[in-house]
């Protein structure tokens, strides 16, 4: 598990609304997942986007029939268990909004009905940004507002390299000292490429199957980008 799982446990344990904020591949999804099962808690989740209609979290009554459509949302609130909003940092503002009045009222006017929040629900939100806007490598998140971020206890979730080398097998572990050794120099050079865990995985998947130590690289690492200057030596290094 992740190194900051015990303190996400904590705050799932004690009904603590929360953002788990760090950048892609950190596993802040599978995380939340683990969480819920240690805890035996229902496990609910939604992503969402900017063009995302509110009636999408809360539900909606049929025209035709009247009959209301539950969502994930309103099943995890009426009765209980956790709720993830998976790049929340990308929601349409209106969504946000209902989520900002269920959290901080303990009832919502649902379209069927008033909800009252089960004492055991507990909303857990993710996104690659801190909700102050776009950053390098995540240029459409927007920013949340204050009132938004007012009501999240924030949780750093950074990649933790040593779980990094127990997701793939131990025969490419010197692969997983590449890449690390390449996002450590990117992230010295003004993190110009996105080197995340996925990284690790996905190239440990095709050396296995047969490609070369400059395609995993060119392909994987890289992403058809040209080779940066401060990576040059790196690769050499490894491909000796």
């Amino acid at each position: 598990k992740h190194k900051n799982f015990p303190e996400l446990l904590q705050m799932v344990a004690n009904r603590v609304d929360c953002f788990l904020n760090g950048p892609a591949g950190g596993g802040k999804n599978t995380a939340v997942e683990q969480a819920a099962k240690e805890l035996n808690e229902p496990f609910n989740c939604l992503q969402l986007s900017q063009l995302s209609l509110k009636s999408e979290l809360t539900g909606y009554n049929n025209i035709v029939n009247g009959e209301f459509f539950l969502t994930s949302f309103v099943n995890a609130y009426e009765n209980g268990g956790i709720f993830f909003a998976d790049e929340f940092d990308n929601w349409a503002p209106t969504v946000v909004t209902s989520i900002n009045m269920a959290i901080a009222n303990n009832f919502y006017q649902f379209p069927h009905k008033v909800i009252h929040r089960h004492k055991d629900f507990v909303f857990i939100a993710a996104g690659n940004t801190i909700g102050l806007g776009a950053e390098n490598h995540y240029v459409t998140s927007r920013a949340l507002s204050g009132a938004s971020r007012d009501r999240l206890v924030f949780l750093h979730w950074p990649i933790d390299e040593d779980l990094e080398f127990l997701m793939v097998p131990k025969e490419y572990k010197s692969w997983v000292k590449f890449v690390q050794s390449c996002r450590k120099e990117a992230d010295l050079n003004g993190g110009t490429i996105l080197i995340t865990p996925r990284a690790s995985i996905q190239g440990a998947k095709m050396l296995e199957i047969g490609w070369s130590k400059e395609m995993c690289f060119r392909s994987i690492v890289l992403r058809g980008q040209e080779i940066p200057s401060y990576l040059i030596n790196v690769f050499e290094k490894y491909n000796k």
